[in-house]
């Protein structure tokens, strides 16, 4: 009898379904942004401690590979770094010969002490010329962060414990900081 009761409320619904997102998670995420320009007046930190204007890095005509991060991050930050990692260890083509590479971090606590240490260990392991000039590493005002990250349509959020919830992306710019591809 307990089997036939089973059977006959087996198309009832006996648990509620949660489609609502953690609160942590409400406005995280990439919303594309194609065809838009990223300004190219804000100020940043390079991984040697010195003012840079993002627009410098668009002044040779070499397309540009954007890509968001925290330095601190435990886990997906460095998976997307260590993905751009590999698909340069993969192409002929160089960063600072053939194209750039800007990373940024989007927590404005980071110094350019940590942009330099990712630097470092990014770059010593690719032994290639010019290198140092196509792969940049950068810290900024929570002003100028927040700006470029909503220029790119990258939305995050700060957790009570100090990390980011956020998505992972890298954004393909045209040589005049064009947004061309997610």
């Amino acid at each position: 009898i307990v089997a036939c009761t089973f059977l006959i409320f087996t198309d009832t619904s006996w648990a509620q379904l949660n489609n609502r997102k953690p609160q942590n998670l409400n406005n995280v995420g990439v919303t594309e942004q194609l065809g838009e320009q990223i300004p190219l007046d804000l100020i940043f930190a390079n991984a040697e401690g010195d003012s840079v204007r993002l627009g410098d890095f668009f002044n040779d005509g070499k397309p540009v590979l954007l890509n968001p991060v925290y330095y601190e991050c435990p886990q997906l930050c460095s998976m997307v770094k260590e993905g751009i990692f590999k698909g340069i260890k993969g192409l002929q083509w160089s960063p600072g010969k053939d194209y750039t590479i800007i990373t940024f971090s989007i927590d404005p606590t980071e110094t350019s002490d940590l942009a330099k240490k990712d630097k470092e260990r990014f770059l010593s392991k690719l032994n290639r010329t010019g290198l140092n000039q196509g792969w940049h590493f950068l810290s900024g005002s929570e002003q100028n962060i927040r700006q470029l990250a909503s220029a790119i349509g990258y939305e995050y959020n700060k957790l009570s414990n100090g990390q980011f919830a956020h998505g992972a992306a890298v954004m393909f710019l045209s040589p005049n900081g064009t947004i061309i591809r997610y």
